[in-house]
């Protein structure tokens, strides 16, 4: 007796997990579940501020308050990272006000500017084996900004060598600087190459 009772008793306890599991699963509870899901999900974003945020451009303040018959200066500033146009979209929205209003931000980056001004060709003419001879060129920076320059290693053939003195540094604005090249080869023959160089603003880095 004690065992059919047993039973009895699982049976009904089987029967209520099932009741519960299936009114979990009814799609009434489905949908009221993902109504408040959802509803929180809104909240969350109306109380989100949403405002501007860009790598380059900044703007200040980014909210407030005009009265009428009034006005507020906003400061845009632009910070470019490279050489290049930027250009994004800000909107101004206005409290009572269904439509945005655009703002197209735009600048361009310029970067340093570097040059040779003298001896862009340089001619070591005839040289013996083994012995070395010196040309030197000039570079100036004409740009707005301080130059951080270098002088790219050239590939070149076994037994030759181009060494060159000071193969990177740092030119102010309009500052001048003479760079040395030492020509020397245990080799036979004309050799005709080119430098390259890497120009960049020293606060990037």
């Amino acid at each position: 007796m004690e065992t059919a009772e047993r039973e009895q008793l699982n049976l009904q306890l089987q029967e209520v997990e099932d009741v519960d599991t299936g009114f979990t699963q009814s799609p009434f509870d489905v949908r009221k579940t993902l109504d408040t899901k959802y509803k929180h999900l809104r909240k969350a974003t109306l109380d989100e501020s949403m405002q501007f945020v860009d790598a380059c451009f900044s703007i200040t303040p980014l909210s407030g308050r005009v009265w009428a018959h009034s006005e507020v200066d906003v400061v845009v500033c632009f910070t470019p990272e490279v050489a290049r146009l930027y250009s994004c979209c800000a909107f101004l929205e206005i409290a009572g006000q269904a439509a945005r209003l655009p703002l197209q931000l735009r600048g361009q980056g310029i970067g340093p500017k570097a040059k040779v001004v003298y001896n862009e060709l340089l001619d070591f003419g005839d040289v013996f084996i083994n012995d070395e001879r010196t040309r030197d060129f000039t570079i100036q920076n004409k740009g707005e900004i301080p130059a951080q320059f270098e002088l790219i290693p050239l590939t070149l053939p076994p037994g030759t060598s181009l060494t060159v003195h000071p193969s990177h540094g740092t030119l102010a604005v309009n500052e001048m600087l003479k760079v040395e090249v030492t020509f020397c080869s245990q080799e036979l023959g004309k050799l005709s190459t080119t430098f390259a160089s890497v120009c960049r603003d020293p606060m990037s880095n």
